[in-house]
């Protein structure tokens, strides 16, 4: 079962984001629970030039945003999107991110950003 995280980017991270729930950490917003298997909704907008953003899953596999190095929906430094994405600034996006372990214990990452599938099950 997949536990829902939902969140909004918010940079720089206001210090009352969500007692208990979301902690700042530096510029970052991370998950005060632990979770192994859950889907994160996210609704951010990048704001500005020569800004990287992006979703850091469990410690280590990073869904790029917005990269002059990488294009949306990729898994940084792992794996390309299933299609280009175009990366918008200063317009209202969403992603979704399905993340669990399999029965084998294989770590698996399922990405929507807006209504395109970019990654599938991968990992």
């Amino acid at each position: 079962m997949l536990a829902p995280l939902f969140a909004a980017l918010l940079l720089p991270v206001p210090q009352d984001a969500a007692p208990g729930r979301w902690q700042p950490e530096g510029a970052d917003l991370t998950s005060a629970l632990g979770h192994e298997n859950y889907h994160l909704h996210l609704e951010f907008k990048v704001e500005g030039e020569g800004v990287s953003a992006g979703v850091l899953l469990d410690g280590h596999w990073e869904v790029t945003l917005d990269s002059g190095e990488e294009s949306p929906g990729a898994i940084a430094g792992y794996a390309p999107p299933l299609l280009e994405v175009e990366a918008v600034r200063d317009r209202w996006q969403s992603l979704d991110v399905s993340y669990w372990k399999d029965e084998d214990q294989q770590e698996r990452v399922t990405v929507w950003l807006g209504d395109r599938l970019v990654q599938d099950r991968l990992l």
